[in-house]
């Protein structure tokens, strides 16, 4: 923010131009677009808020990292894929200060559960799935699964075991 000038006259184009400036400030803040490029070995995505329309450029963000869910040694990678919608927040107002939030669910991108308590991981369309419910129960579809252990594999139940 630069100092205002001294005189009163200069004072009101000055103040029109601050209005302006934190009114661009305010509108990056937080805005909704899709993405549209990817560098997952960087973990950085450019996101497009306004389509080309006419003489009207398109408005696409700088490269932005995505702010994941982790704390301490739980790290949980569930970065955005092209075309999905998500948020930008900038505290600063400024896009190159930004990061990409979570995105949430629409018509095109609808949840993968219909009942709340309950996680649901869907990965490619369902091609891989896994729900746990509130008593704690798990169901997982995978299309395959390999497992690779160091060490024993125990299986603990009260019930059956079934390979089919």
């Amino acid at each position: 923010m630069s100092l205002p000038p001294d005189d009163i006259l200069q004072m009101i184009p000055w103040l029109v131009r601050q209005k302006a400036e934190e009114q661009r400030r305010n509108r990056n803040r937080r805005r909704a677009g899709r993405i549209i490029e990817a560098k997952p070995a960087e973990g950085l995505y450019r996101v497009r808020f306004r389509d080309e329309d006419g003489e009207t450029p398109a408005f696409d963000s700088p490269w932005l990292p995505v702010r994941a869910v982790s704390t301490g040694g739980l790290k949980i990678q569930a970065e955005p894929t092209i075309g999905q919608w998500v948020e930008v927040v900038s505290e600063s107002g400024e896009m190159i200060d930004g990061w990409i939030e979570m995105s949430g669910f629409n018509d095109d991108d609808p949840r993968p559960h219909d009942k709340n308590g309950e996680l649901a991981v869907s990965v490619s369309d369902g091609a891989y799935r896994q729900t746990i419910a509130q008593n704690g129960s798990e169901t997982t579809k995978a299309v395959s699964r390999t497992h690779n252990t160091d060490g024993d594999i125990d299986f603990n139940t009260g019930g059956i075991v079934r390979f089919n």
